[in-house]
């Protein structure tokens, strides 16, 4: 009899228990705001960069970087970049452009001239994606030319070409 009553308090005292934690866990949550996200959302819309074998160590490179950079900011779109590996040649780099497009990347873009004149054989093929050369000179209606020169005249230009391209 005595043992019997022993579980019966045990019980209730565990049934008191549960029922405080879940008012205070319940009560204690009202008010309270979650923090901002740390995460940025992005858009499904890609820009990628082919660089030379120094990637953003070159000093042309990052400048594109960084503007691509300051459009992914202002148009919530991914960037990336793929260094070329191996011979300094166009037809080296024609495989890492068709990479790139593969990716479906929205913005194409190359700095460095083997991979400018890669990306620039491509562009006539894929009408649907926008190419950014940087010091190159082909054209044609999918392809924006940005002029190479110091890093204060590329990084705004590139953000905006990149800005223009993805909001098109």
């Amino acid at each position: 009899m005595v043992s019997g009553r022993i579980w019966w308090i045990a019980g209730a005292a565990l049934v008191a228990v549960a029922v405080v934690t879940t008012l205070i866990v319940v009560l204690g949550h009202r008010g309270r705001r979650l923090p901002p996200p740390r995460a940025r959302e992005y858009r499904p819309v890609d820009a990628c960069l082919l660089t030379g074998p120094g990637g953003l160590a070159d000093p042309p490179a990052a400048a594109v970087w960084a503007g691509m950079q300051d459009a992914s900011l202002a148009t919530r779109t991914r960037v990336s970049y793929l260094p070329v590996v191996g011979p300094d040649t166009v037809a080296a780099a024609l495989p890492f452009a068709q990479s790139l497009i593969q990716r479906q990347c929205a913005v194409i873009l190359a700095v460095g001239q083997v991979e400018v004149g890669a990306v620039a054989k491509e562009a006539p093929k894929h009408a649907d994606i926008r190419f950014v050369l940087i010091g190159g000179t082909a054209g044609g209606a999918n392809v924006s030319v940005v002029p190479a020169g110091p890093r204060e005249r590329v990084r705004p230009a590139v953000a905006g070409v990149v800005t223009q391209a993805v909001h098109q």
